[in-house]
């Protein structure tokens, strides 16, 4: 919900994510823990492919395991998932058609001197400056509260607070 800015990057979805990969990300903690009581070697595996595959298969073997109702919750959330990158595709076409309709207006109306700057300007530069602004913008939403500092954490060392 960020406005036509955060609709900068948005991509015509090919398909939707697969139910089994929310299911491991809801999951993987728990998958995870599980792993590390049931097996040695997978407590000394640093973190990389290795040990994300091991939390895979574990997670396939659970999953298979699963009633259709439980899968079912899954799929209607991998599906929802689709529906809103579709919606918000097509949000992004209707204002990129919305501003084109627009530019072409004022095309129409504006002289010859302002047809000399916007060649100045290629589409990639053009590109570029919108997806700045949109991360500019998109950065910007951050939300800043007062903290209040208790006295015990004026005593400690640590100045950061999260």
């Amino acid at each position: 919900d960020g406005g036509p800015a955060s609709l900068a990057f948005v991509e015509k979805p090919l398909s939707s994510t697969p139910a089994f990969f929310f299911f491991l990300l809801n999951n993987k903690s728990i998958i995870e823990k599980s792993l590390l009581r049931k097996s040695r070697s997978f407590r000394g595996m640093p973190k990389g492919l290795a040990r994300n595959e091991l939390i895979a298969k574990e997670g396939a073997a659970i999953w298979m395991e699963l009633s259709l109702d439980e899968k079912r919750e899954y799929v209607d959330y991998a599906v929802k998932d689709f529906e809103k990158r579709v919606i918000a595709w097509k949000e992004k076409e209707v204002i990129e058609g919305m501003v084109e309709a627009m530019d072409e207006e004022n095309d129409d109306d504006v002289g010859e001197s302002e047809d000399k700057v916007s060649d100045d300007l290629s589409l990639e530069e053009e590109t570029s400056k919108a997806q700045s602004k949109a991360r500019l913008l998109q950065s910007s939403k951050v939300k800043c509260q007062k903290v209040q500092i208790s006295a015990k954490d004026r005593n400690t060392n640590n100045r950061i607070l999260l």
